[in-house]
């Protein structure tokens, strides 16, 4: 799937291409690649590690079953 999005998306191909050129621990690790496509493909969760935060101004009781 990773090689079909390179395929069809040339701008992430290159943002691939020019961050291999800069960094090469990325450019040696497989692995890493195929994760920096998937955290700039549509497929990633923008939301991914952020966690909704709410404060009660009053005393409620919340029934969290």
């Amino acid at each position: 799937m990773a090689a079909a999005l390179l395929k069809k998306d040339p701008a992430l191909r290159k943002k691939l291409d020019d961050e291999k050129a800069k960094d090469p621990t990325l450019a040696a690790s497989a692995s890493a690649q195929l994760n920096f496509v998937y955290r700039n493909s549509p497929y990633f969760e923008k939301t991914y590690l952020r966690y909704p935060v709410a404060r009660l101004m009053a005393n409620t009781k919340l029934d969290l079953k």
